[in-house]
């Protein structure tokens, strides 16, 4: 076994989130109805722990679990089609009771949790949990169409709660919850990397309860990052150079499940579950975050090309399927079906939103795509990695001063600025408001409560982004 033991974990003082942003959740619809369901898989009992991904093509794929069964569909040409190729029926994975319920109180039951990923021809491949008490991580992996021989990734430990992502070298690597059985304990949050003789794998954190439902992403680095929840706190992991810095995102309790997505310029972002649906993003070294909607649950997360942040989710006293949307720093939600179990959320080139998810299995469900309306008209180099913003004078301002922000954007688009202190406690928020392209000087005057050191950030609805230092003064 691999594994990289120079690593260490940030207490950072500036690594708490936001208040919560509740009262900035619009009213309005999200824009990306009506929506249109589709069927991808009609076999009841077929759609749990769905995971959507869409090839360059456009054409969105699936994997899920249907009883005693892992599951691959993909539409072309507007028809669906499922398959259970002889690898993934061979070897049944998921013949164990899931471990948590949708909000209706239905289990799950003999049916497998399953993480998808495209390599970079465009094929699928699924992580998954395998069968019996042990429940070893399956990787299943279609090539040319055909399937190949399904891999256990880590004969060394059980595993559950897979999350699969191809690096920028164009291997499959899966994280997972390294879990006991047979008098072996809980082992935390494993890396898995195939390479060309087997699996490598990597301990990103070694805390027992560490590691539940992950989520696995590569920053623009190519360096592998890992949300996830250790039992009391959310946190985020990174690994540079060999080593895995890990650093708190959430420590508000029990965060999971969540989602990690890289924007354009670079920032993660994450949505998860506290009390509601919070999305939260790392600029500069702080994660600040917002309530989504205090009703809601089981949240899946995909960012477009402009940077805004989408996502699909439960309400939470009904099960409804529910869609948000950021644009200029406020969240859009909208109802897109009725009572639904889990789902995955991915968008199209042009910003079409695809959602994956079960009806659930107490209706003998199946499994449903909901398909939305394009919603984004960004073109691609229009985006945050244009932007400069900064820098704020006078510097120092004294308490309530007027400041004059200074910022350069590469379009014209609509602008929302925020004050937070060092904690990511927000403070103030100024309206969105249009923003010229090229350079500007905006005015503000945000509520601070003293002197000290505080952080500005702005925000554009074409995905321009930044943050800017201010020291007040009495």
């Amino acid at each position: 076994m691999e594994t990289h033991t120079h690593r260490r974990r940030l207490a950072i003082a500036g690594v708490a989130i936001a208040a919560s942003l509740g009262a900035a959740l619009l009213a309005r619809s999200a824009g990306a109805g009506p929506w249109v369901i589709e069927t991808a898989d009609g076999t009841s009992g077929a759609g749990a722990y769905p995971s959507l991904r869409i090839d360059a093509a456009g054409q969105p794929h699936v994997s899920y679990g249907a009883p005693v069964l892992l599951r691959h569909a993909v539409r072309i040409g507007g028809t669906w089609s499922y398959e259970g190729t002889v690898p993934l029926v061979a070897v049944p994975v998921g013949v164990y009771a899931a471990e948590y319920s949708s909000p209706a109180g239905v289990q799950l039951v003999n049916i497998p949790e399953t993480a998808l990923a495209l390599d970079p021809s465009g094929n699928p491949a699924i992580a998954s949990a395998n069968s019996g008490d042990s429940k070893y991580i399956n990787f299943n992996h279609e090539i040319g169409g055909i399937w190949q021989p399904v891999e256990g990734i880590d004969p060394g430990y059980a595993g559950e709660m897979p999350a699969i992502a191809f690096d920028p070298l164009g291997r499959a690597c899966v994280a997972y919850h390294a879990i006991g059985y047979q008098g072996v304990g809980d082992a935390g949050l494993f890396l898995s990397t195939r390479t060309g003789t087997g699996w490598a794998v990597d301990t990103v954190d070694a805390t027992p309860q560490a590691g539940y439902w992950p989520s696995l992403a590569f920053d623009p680095n190519g360096d592998p990052c890992v949300l996830y929840d250790s039992g009391s706190t959310l946190e985020f992991a990174r690994r540079s150079s060999g080593i895995w810095t890990i650093e708190p995102v959430d420590a508000a309790g029990q965060c999971a499940p969540g989602a990690l997505a890289f924007d354009p310029a670079g920032d993660p972002h994450a949505v998860y579950q506290r009390g509601g649906i919070v999305h939260a993003v790392r600029h500069a070294g702080i994660w600040s975050a917002e309530t989504v909607d205090a009703n809601g649950t089981l949240a899946s997360l995909a960012l477009d090309r402009g940077g805004r942040a989408h996502t699909a989710y439960l309400r939470s006293t009904d099960g409804a399927l529910r869609y948000g949307v950021e644009d200029s720093g406020l969240w859009s939600v909208e109802t897109v079906g009725p009572r639904a179990f889990n789902n995955s959320i991915a968008l199209a080139a042009d910003g079409t939103p695809f959602i994956a998810y079960s009806d659930g299995p107490a209706a003998g469900g199946a499994m449903r795509v909901a398909i939305g309306t394009p919603t984004v008209g960004v073109a691609p180099g229009t985006g945050a990695a244009d932007a400069t913003f900064g820098p704020i004078s006078p510097q120092p301002a004294r308490v309530g001063e007027p400041l004059a922000i200074a910022m350069s954007l590469p379009r014209s688009q609509v602008v929302t600025l925020t004050a937070f202190d060092v904690t990511g406690r927000l403070l103030d928020r100024r309206p969105a408001a249009p923003a010229s392209s090229g350079s500007s000087v905006v005015p503000w005057q945000p509520r601070l409560p003293g002197p000290g050191l505080y952080l500005i950030r702005m925000r554009g609805s074409s995905g321009a982004s930044g943050v800017a230092r201010l020291v007040t003064v009495r």
